[in-house]
């Protein structure tokens, strides 16, 4: 299919877009600037969970029999895994605005060297101010992952593995329309960032699966926002000659 050689002829282009140091320098940026928000935010997310959240996990009763089940290994194994789920569900959700920010800050720069590497004809301008707009379109984001995955908690707690899916397949669309919609602000009105979503439409939502299935692995979430970056980059310049 058409569209999944687009997508691994992009993928490749992203990896050999390492070769150039122009680009390595934005990454080790970028590592750097997400390892100490990440951490910043993981010290935050661990303060405010220790002391506001898990009190309620900290059951106890006047019944000594009560008691005796509430410590039984089998509830604090099931605690244990609610806790586990929770956090992790919170913290992959709090790296993407993290990283979209962090990539926003280079993506100007990124998306020039990519084009310029890879020899694409792209000459449209930039628009004014699209920095604002895209730290605005994110938060809008940011409140609407929130709500979509605060109404499937209760399916995340009880499909142990397919939630680890239904996570990624649901967040997947909001991601990729995210990082593809920060680079198209930079030169298009929102008529034409609608026709570029149509036509766009199964790439950005396997990118999207691909970089929040990253946003979930400990290390390689603090690449994501470069790897995303580049990889919308390229797609977006790709499907401008579709468009000229």
């Amino acid at each position: 299919m058409e569209f999944i050689i687009l997508i691994k002829e992009i993928f490749n282009r992203t990896i050999k877009d390492l070769d150039y140091l122009e680009l390595r320098k934005k990454l080790y940026l970028t590592l750097f600037l997400s390892f100490i928000l990440t951490s910043l935010s993981c010290y935050l997310l661990y303060l405010f969970v220790d002391h506001y959240v898990f009190e309620f996990f900290a059951f106890s009763s006047q019944n000594k029999f009560v008691n005796i089940i509430l410590s039984s290994f089998i509830i604090k194994f099931i605690i244990s895994i609610t806790q586990f789920f929770a956090l992790w569900i919170v913290f992959s959700l709090l790296l993407i605005p993290i990283g979209n920010l962090v990539s926003s800050l280079f993506e100007e720069k990124i998306f020039d060297i990519v084009k310029e590497k890879n020899y694409y004809n792209f000459k449209k301008k930039r628009r004014s101010n699209s920095f604002i707009k895209s730290i605005f379109f994110t938060i809008k984001l940011f409140f609407v992952a929130i709500l979509i995955n605060f109404a499937l908690t209760p399916i995340y707690f009880f499909l142990p593995i397919a939630n680890i899916f239904i996570f990624i397949f649901v967040n997947g669309y909001l991601i990729g329309k995210e990082f593809y919609g920060n680079i198209l602000m930079q030169f298009y009105h929102e008529k034409d960032i609608g026709r570029y979503y149509i036509s766009s439409r199964k790439e950005v939502y396997v990118f999207g699966c691909l970089i929040c299935f990253l946003y979930t692995v400990p290390v390689l979430n603090l690449f994501t926002p470069f790897f995303a970056t580049v990889c919308f980059s390229h797609l977006l310049l790709q499907k401008s000659t579709n468009f000229n």
